[in-house]
């Protein structure tokens, strides 16, 4: 059966009650397909350190078509590698760590991005052609991928272990915990 034009481009609107039974009303897939296409889109060029300290800076996470964010994350992971080194002084063994450290932090977006891009895809396909499910908070594509749709759309990444020893370059006494200024004596 093939579907009207004038029909795929209307909002789809889909009662939705979350897995303990609160209904939260209508859901649109209007913003899950508008936030696919901003990821999916092609990158406007390869991330600059400026331009990635600058969404750090201004929101604390990099935003971004999937082409543009992963090798951005790599680019910040360098950066603020080359910041620690020179403003710690560090033993042998600490920058071996340290250089471990980053070499493990890189791997993660270049292991993780296929999933993303292949995941993105399937779910934004499935949405342009109405052909996807909801249950619970979840979106599916007919080949079984899925979204998580709730305050903020998030998709699982499975199958990306890693394990890395960020050196101790504070060198705080065994046991000491490191705290931020304004939160001692809270919980």
């Amino acid at each position: 059966m093939r579907r009207n034009a004038s029909l795929q481009s209307m909002p789809h609107r889909i009662n939705k009650t979350t897995s303990s039974g609160l209904d939260i009303g209508k859901i649109s897939t209007d913003e899950p397909r508008r936030r696919l296409e901003s990821a999916l889109k092609p990158a406007e060029g390869s991330p600059v350190i400026e331009e990635v300290l600058e969404h750090v800076s201004n929101h604390g996470v990099l935003r971004g078509p999937v082409d543009w964010a992963f090798p951005a994350w790599i680019i910040y992971v360098e950066y603020a590698t080359r910041r620690i080194a020179e403003a710690f002084p560090l033993a042998e063994e600490e920058r071996r760590q340290l250089l471990d450290f980053r070499d493990t932090m890189k791997r993660l977006p270049l292991e993780t991005r296929r999933q993303a891009r292949e995941k993105l895809t399937s779910i934004y396909k499935a949405i342009v052609g109405g052909m996807y499910r909801i249950e619970g908070n979840r979106l599916y594509a007919p080949d079984g991928m899925w979204i998580y749709i709730d305050k903020t759309i998030r998709i699982p990444i499975h199958g990306v272990n890693v394990m890395a020893h960020f050196p101790d370059i504070l060198k705080l006494p065994q046991g000491a915990r490191a705290t931020p200024a304004g939160l001692k004596g809270e919980r």
